[in-house]
């Protein structure tokens, strides 16, 4: 139902970020400042932007970096103040490299470990460099993990040193 008779649904408050498997920071940012688009007049200052939405991240990794930011960017309890981190676009910055990459590195990575081989080799290899694309492993160890679960083992030809495909390979899966 709308506010006093406008057409203007009142938004909901952002959800609690605790820093659970399932969220994802980047969504409470976008929640965030959708909330302070539906109510433009709530707030007058940026930083009030940004501590409205430290008071959104909780837990055990969250609550740490949102305390130590505020009281950074406010100069409270005898913190130096840094006069940047006024400014939303460096709040996010530090949120996202904080928790977006890490988390979204990790799980890429556990997501490439369960990727299974069901009988096409090139979705198999796609999946697997879509995931690796967040979990940004490179060189010897990328080649290692796809080797080291693909279907078809690559194996150097004592003859010609030219690599093959062995089917006797193929019967291991």
């Amino acid at each position: 139902m709308a506010l006093g008779g406008s057409k203007r649904k009142p938004a909901d408050p952002p959800f609690i970020y605790k820093d659970l498997d399932y969220q994802d920071v980047k969504g409470l940012l976008l929640a965030c400042e959708d909330y302070f688009a539906r109510n433009p007049t709530h707030w007058i200052k940026e930083e009030d932007k940004i501590i409205y939405t430290i008071g959104r991240m909780e837990g055990k990794e969250v609550a740490p970096f949102a305390l130590v930011y505020r009281k950074q960017m406010t100069g409270e309890l005898g913190f130096q103040k840094q006069e940047r981190y006024k400014y939303r676009h460096i709040f996010r910055a530090q949120v996202i490299l904080r928790f977006t990459v890490s988390h979204e590195a990790e799980r890429a990575l556990r997501g490439m470990e369960l990727v299974k081989y069901q009988g096409d080799i090139e979705r198999y290899l796609l999946d697997l460099e879509n995931l690796n694309s967040h979990a940004q492993v490179t060189g010897i160890a990328w080649r290692y993990m796809v080797e080291k679960r693909s279907p078809l083992r690559v194996l150097r030809h004592p003859s010609n040193q030219e690599y093959s495909s062995h089917p006797e390979s193929l019967a291991a899966i």
